[in-house]
């Protein structure tokens, strides 16, 4: 069983959703908070750090990746 937070919980369901599109973390406030406002990227940044930490851990393949702008879930 997965432990995430709610918002790690739609943030998860949203990558899942849009895989293997790349989404950016203000494309993520948008669908989720209707908003595309700076705050959010600190917050989404931590609930994807929490969701790393609880997929992808001690993992040789990790499933979720962070280019530069934008973050991809690449589910198996």
């Amino acid at each position: 069983m997965l432990k995430l937070n709610p918002t790690a919980i739609e943030i998860l369901a949203l990558l899942m959703e849009t895989s293997p599109r790349t989404v950016s973390p203000a494309d993520i406030a948008e669908i989720l908070w209707g908003t595309r406002t700076l705050g959010c990227s600190n917050k989404i940044s931590i609930r994807i750090h929490e969701i790393r930490k609880t997929i992808d851990y001690n993992s040789a393949n990790p499933q979720i990746h962070r280019s530069t702008l934008s973050i991809v879930a690449a589910i198996v």
